[in-house]
């Protein structure tokens, strides 16, 4: 057992709003539990973090009041910590979000390659593929 501290994720601009991000933390999320043994996740995010209602559906719930915090170079940074059982209750809704994200970039004509469609029995099969556009 053990927890997961999940830290900045960035996306250069001019591939935000394509689906990166969020790809990304499910990939992570189905990795953690299954693989790496870790039983909650945690994280802290400004409250004007895009990412918040997404990190929500993902079943990320606030503890605590937000906290000042010194994140080099910034100082004082406001964020809400933010912590998430990992259950095997959730990896179906992680799988059924991971699809539709993957089908959401196909259709912009995004494929994307992953280690989990090919050794990850619980994957959706026919989404193995390579990033190219």
């Amino acid at each position: 057992a053990g927890v997961a501290e999940l830290t900045r994720s960035v996306v250069i601009t001019s591939w935000r709003r394509v689906g990166l991000y969020r790809l990304a933390m499910l990939e992570t999320m189905l990795r953690l539990r299954r693989r790496l043994h870790v039983t909650t996740a945690t994280a802290a995010v400004e409250p004007e973090f895009c990412g918040r209602h997404f990190l929500a559906r993902l079943g990320f719930e606030p503890v605590g009041d937000p906290v000042l915090f010194d994140d080099h170079p910034r100082q004082g940074t406001l964020a809400q910590c933010l912590q998430l059982p990992l259950t095997v209750a959730l990896e179906k809704r992680w799988h059924d979000l991971r699809a539709h994200e993957v089908t959401g970039l196909a259709s912009r004509g995004y494929l994307v390659e992953s280690d989990l469609d090919a050794t990850d029995g619980a994957a959706s099969p026919g989404l193995h593929s390579a990033v190219a556009r």
